[in-house]
Formats: C-alpha cells, structure tokens, sequence
C-alpha cells in the first residue's frame, strides 16, 4: 500500500494520492507518514508542529525500512528542517536494501546545504538504482553551479524526457534550451528516434514532449495534435492530462477542452478537472452549466479550495454579480495577501469598477518582481518615468517563455507610446504581433467568402419578406461596428439613461446562427436566408430568453454592444419589429492601430486578423463593403451610422442625435456615463472611466511608417472627414 501510494506523489498525481489515502481509514505509521506528506505539500503551515510531531511518533515507535525514511526525510526538507531531514536520510541510506529515493533525497539536501560533492556522489548513485526525473533535475541544477553548461543541459534533457507532463520539469527544459537556441536541435533528436520505441507509454511521453518543444517553436495546431495523442495513450496519467489542460487553454480551445473535460469528469471524477470544466465553460459562455459544475463538488473541496473559489470569482464576474465577486477576492486577499493569480485577479476587478486607486495600492503591495504586476502597475500609474519603462524591458532578456515575452512587448509598446517613443513603441508592436500571428491559423479567404454570402443573401426584400412582427416586452438596440470603434463608449452613455440596461457583449446573435445551421442542416446565411419567417420569429423569441436568464433586468430596453455583428445588421433587424441598429464608424488607420496596440484574449475567434497589419487591411476591406451593403438595403429609421470622431469632438450636439435616433430622450447626465458603476469587461476599461476625450482622434499619426502596409491596401475609403471644418 505504502509503495503505491508513494508512487502516485512521485508521478505528480496528487490528486490521487490525496484520495487513495482519504480512503483508508487506519491509523498506522504508514498512514501518518503519507498523511504528513500531503499536508505538508499543501504547504498546511498552521499544522506544521502537528506534522513533525506525527511523523516523530512514527520514527520512534516503528523500525522504518529506506523508503519510509526517504519520505521523512522528504517531509522535513518541504517544512525547510534541512539538518533534521539529513539525520533522518542518513539513517535511510545506511538501511538494506537501500532505496533510490533515500539516495537521491539525501544528495538533494546536501544540495540544499551547499555541500556538491557529496550531493553529486549520492544522487549519480541513486541514478544507478532507477532512473528518476528528480535526480536528473538536480544534477542539472548542481552542474550549473559548478559551470559544467553542456552537462547540466544534458541532465535537464534527460529529466524532461522521463516526466515532461510536469510542469517544474518541462518549464525548466524549455527555459535552458531557449537560453541556449538548442529547442530545434532537442526536438529533431526526440524526432528521430521515436519510432524506435516499442512501449506504448514511452511514445505517449515522447509525442508530449514533442508537443510541448513544438509549442516552443511556434508549431501551433500540430503541436497541439501531439499533446493530445499523447493524453490519449497515456489518459489515467493526471500529469498528462493537466498539461492537456494547460496547452489547450492557453490556445483558447474552449469547446475541444470543454468536451474532453466533460468526458475526464465523469469517469476520472478528479476535482481539478472539475473545476477546469466550470472556467472552460465560463469561457466559453456556458454559465448556468458552470454554476452547476461548481455546486455539484462544493462539499469536496480541500486542497483545491483556493482555485475553486478564484473560478466562482470569475463566474460571478462574467455573470454581472460584481459585489460577490468582489466578496470572495477580497477573502482570498486576506488569506494570500502575495499570491499573484489573487492579487490580479482582484486588481482587475476593482479596475473593471472604476476603482483604479485600490487597484494601484494592491499591485504596490507586491513588490517587482512578477511580471503581470509589473505590466499592471505601469498600465495603471498617472504618471510614466522611462526608468518604469526600462525596468520591465530588462525582464525580456530574462524571461524564455513565448507568451509572456508577447505582453511584455505589448506593455512595453504602450509605455514607449506614453514616452511620446513612437520608434521604439512600433519596434515593440511588432515584435508582440508578429510572435502572436505566426501561431494563428487565420485566413482572409473564409472571412471574404463570409462576407460574399451574407452581401447576396441579404437585401431590402429579404427583410420585407422576414421582418418578425411579433411584439416583445424587451426592446434590444445593437451597436456594432469594428473592434475599438467607440461601442463599449457608446455602450455606457446608453446604460447611463435609465430606461436601458448595458449588456455588454453577448454572444447570442452567433447562438442564434449555430442552432439555425443544426435545425436546418445548411451553412450560414443560407440557414437563415433562406428560412421560413417563423423561424426568424423563434430566434428573436430564444435571444431574450437568453439574455433574460443570464440577466434580471427591469429596463425595457437592451444594449448588446458586439462589435462584429456589424455582419449581421440585417438579420438583427428582421428578428426584432422595433430593433435599432447603430453602425458606428471611426477612422480605420485609428482602429487598425488602437487593434494593433491590444494583446486581444479571442485571438483563435474572429480577432486573428488584428495581430497582422496586411491581414487587418484585407479584413478592414470587407468591413467597409459589407457596411456599404447595408447602408444601400436597410432602412435608415433603423439602422444609421455614426461617426466615432464625430461623438467626441462634438458631444453635445451627436449624442443627442443618437440617443434620439433610439426613441430616447436626451439628458445632460448622460455625458457623464463614466460615473457607471457598472462593470466593464473590454480592453476599454480604463478610457471609459474618463469623460470624453479627443487625443485618440490622430494617434496613428505618430504610426504612420508603421501603417503603411494596411493604409496601402485600403487606401481613402474609410477614412474620417470633419465635415464641420
């Protein structure tokens, strides 16, 4: 029992270990030990006198063979009691027959203690027993101080090729071999001889270490193929299916990752992958299903309390319940005042709010070493000093990890940009862009097909013929226009009125379509072209259902403010007999750089386009022929275009005309809309907390050497003219 469940620790299957363990109800030494191990791992501070004094009764009561003391030994190294480990080590390795755990546990506190020869000889004859990444990986550390370079490189490849699911191990592989510019040179050696692998689980470790160097690479959808091959073959390993987890999150896979974890979960039945579901699915706006997930394991969380809790955080969040996200942030603050995930998580929370001063205060308290802090705080200060600046651009030369390169040059790029540094903020820009694109899987072809057939589905008849005549209690008003065209702007002076509720951006309209192309078994707009009117009828009736179920909202009207339904102006206004439509124009060299300046979260979803500048003039392009179609077939008591320039320079006169043009009356307190407590969730959290504002009108100016590949490909239509001066 002892050697099965210590293997379940060794093999980084915590989660496992900990269960196996609540299922033995004896209270032998055996138990106590393991018992003390996974208390000790959960850093279960406040019980560390508990923990030693367990552990001492057992080595007084019972005589211990070598791996029982190991595991002490290991226990007192974690509560950081390095000569009381060394005792108990000492002893292990004196036991026949010696394990080679004792052996490679000793060399590690000899380590620890600074003592290299004796750690060298003990973990190279701990290797001799039976090959352990941990002994690799110390080795490789221990070389390193003694400047043996090639050695140490050599040791952490040998680790990495024996555990790459975990994640100490493959972070410390990657971070030497880039450092080294050896990644490729690594991964054409696995390359070659994987074939040469009989066993089935030695390939799966091969394929994952091949996924994980060639996610490194910029390999993109293949490296992703690997991991996932790998999770199959070796599926029951919870190291190789969290490193599933990891790589697809971070691709934003949220609908592949949500089925595999919904698959995991009901025949692994694992906490964390529980959990993982829950924020997979809030991601992916699945709320109700989220809530369900987390209610389902409320009695069973333990040592995953802390990223339960953080998830609920996020749900109540996404979920426009601000206070009981805040409630539980702030709990969580208090318990784990430096732990960084908590620490953001809630300073962007406060931010969302219009709280920037506490969010400030809570990043100062964390000192500069972490990086997402750092890119907080600079976003965040008043006022910007070069040396601020400098100071998070010395991190590149430190950090190997390809995406937090990416926002340290996007932060970067904006800091040079507040310096007035335009050379410097573009040479940035690029950088964080182009490492972004070479691992998406755009096309400009699938977008422009797109548009070819919404144009020729879509015309004045069309609408005549389908318009719903069916009355709704809900009135929605859509603004829709290009990414960072002013809507969330132009979203919160309507949510200042009080007969309307901002709803910020939600993802029905898409909804909407999906269903169509399933029920009618044709690809989009066919599905809904060429539908019968009730079925039009239904999609008005399914999106206010849904948007009432996700909100409890009095107000008789609803902004939903989703810039890229601009495609579908048509379709918005024939699901809807009194539906607005607001097309909100801004000149496109502004939105293409204010696009270009934004490391976007949906970059796998219709935002590709806007980390390459040729890519974003194609797709500006067919914006502005797709917009012509409708200002051309739709009528204009309904859908009418506005010029962004226009709101901020003349405010008094065009916000009024906009608000009128919705059957609204105008008030003077909605050019105060940045007193809205109201959370907002774009990247444009921090302009909508000030009033109007002009200065962005000819920032891309200072970009337009920069810009000259998009501006080339668009040229003049677009482009804003005062037609006041």
């Amino acid at each position: 029992m002892f050697e099965k469940l210590h293997e379940l620790y060794l093999d980084g299957q915590i989660e496992r270990f900990g269960e196996a363990l609540k299922e033995r109800e004896e209270e032998g030494g055996d138990i106590l030990i393991l018992r003390a191990l996974r208390d000790a791992i959960a850093i279960k501070i406040d019980e560390r006198d508990r923990i030693i004094d367990d552990i001492s009764k057992v080595v007084e009561s019972e005589e211990l063979d070598s791996l029982r003391l190991s595991t002490i030994g290991t226990i007192y190294t974690i509560l950081g009691e390095l000569d009381k480990a060394e005792e108990v080590l000492l002893e292990a390795i004196k036991k026949e027959p010696v394990s080679a755990m004792a052996l490679i546990r000793y060399g590690n506190v000899k380590l620890l203690k600074g003592e290299l020869e004796e750690a060298q000889e003990s973990l190279l004859e701990g290797l001799q027993k039976e090959e352990l990444a941990e002994a690799y990986l110390n080795l490789a550390y221990l070389y390193k101080l003694i400047d043996k370079e090639e050695e140490s490189i050599e040791f952490y490849e040998k680790a990495f090729l024996i555990k790459p699911y975990s994640r100490k191990v493959s972070f410390k592989v990657v971070e030497k071999l880039k450092e080294r510019e050896k990644i490729d040179e690594f991964y054409e050696k696995i390359d070659a001889e994987k074939d040469q692998e009989q066993d089935a689980n030695q390939k799966a470790l091969r394929l994952l270490a091949l996924g994980i160097l060639g996610y490194e690479r910029g390999d993109g959808d293949e490296a992703l193929l690997k991991i996932a091959r790998a999770s199959v073959i070796m599926e029951e390993n919870e190291g190789i299916r969290d490193t599933y987890i990891d790589y697809f999150s971070k691709e934003e896979r949220w609908w592949v990752l949500g089925s595999r974890l919904l698959d995991w979960t009901e025949r692994y039945d694992r906490i964390k992958e529980h959990i993982s579901l829950a924020e997979c699915r809030i991601e992916a706006g699945f709320l109700e299903k989220a809530k369900e997930g987390l209610e389902s394991i409320a009695d069973r969380i333990d040592s995953e309390k802390l990223e339960y809790e953080m998830v609920w955080a996020k749900y109540y969040k996404e979920n426009e319940e601000q206070e009981k996200a805040l409630d539980i942030l702030e709990k969580l603050h208090e318990e784990y005042p430096h732990y960084a995930p908590v620490v953001i998580q809630l300073s962007d929370l406060y931010n969302s709010l219009g709280e920037r001063r506490k969010a400030m205060e809570l990043l100062e308290e964390m000192g500069e070493g972490i990086i997402p802090v750092l890119i907080r705080k600079m976003d965040g200060a008043s006022e910007l000093e070069r040396e601020d600046v400098q100071k998070l651009e010395e991190h590149l030369d430190r950090i190997g990890d390809r995406d937090t390169r990416i926002s340290i040059h996007f932060a970067l790029a904006d800091g040079y940009d507040r310096l007035a540094d335009y050379s410097k903020a573009s040479e940035h820009l690029r950088r964080a862009n182009e490492k972004t694109f070479e691992r998406l899987d755009y096309s400009i072809e699938e977008f422009r097909k797109e548009i070819d057939d919404i144009v020729e589905a879509f015309d004045a008849q069309w609408l005549e013929r389908k318009q719903n005549r069916n009355s709704f209690d809900k009135r929605p008003i859509f603004i829709v226009g290009m990414p960072r065209s002013g809507t969330t702007m132009l979203e919160q002076i309507f949510a200042a009125h009080g007969s309307v509720f901002g709803a910020g951006e939600l993802s029905y309209v898409n909804k909407v379509i999906n269903l169509s192309e399933r029920i009618r078994e044709k690809s989009y707009p066919e599905s809904l072209a060429k539908a019968p009117r009730r079925l039009i009828e239904q999609a008005g009736e399914y999106y206010l259902r849904l948007a009432k179920k996700l909100y409890e909202f009095d107000e008789p009207i609803l902004v939903d403010k989703l810039p890229h339904n601009f495609m579908h102006s048509a379709l918005l206004l024939a699901m809807f007999p009194d539906s607005k439509v607001i097309a909100l124009r801004r000149d496109y060299r502004s939105i293409a750089l204010s696009n270009y300046f934004q490391n976007f979260a949906a970059k796998k979803g219709t935002l590709g386009y806007a980390f390459d500048l040729k890519a974003m003039g194609e797709h500006i392009k067919d914006y502005l022929r797709i917009m012509a179609h409708y200002r051309e077939i739709l009528p204009t008591d309904r859908y009418r275009e506005f010029w962004y320039e226009d709101l901020v320079q003349y405010p008094q006169e065009k916000i009024p005309e906009v608000v009128e043009f919705c059957g609204l009356e105008f008030t003077p307190k909605l050019l105060e809309f940045y007193k809205n407590k109201t959370a907002v969730k774009t990247a444009s959290i921090l302009q909508v907390r000030n009033p109007i504002y002009t200065k962005s009108i000819e920032k891309w100016k200072n970009y337009q050497e920069l810009l000259a590949p998009l501006i080339e490909i668009v040229g003049e239509e677009g482009v804003y003219e005062d037609r006041r001066s």
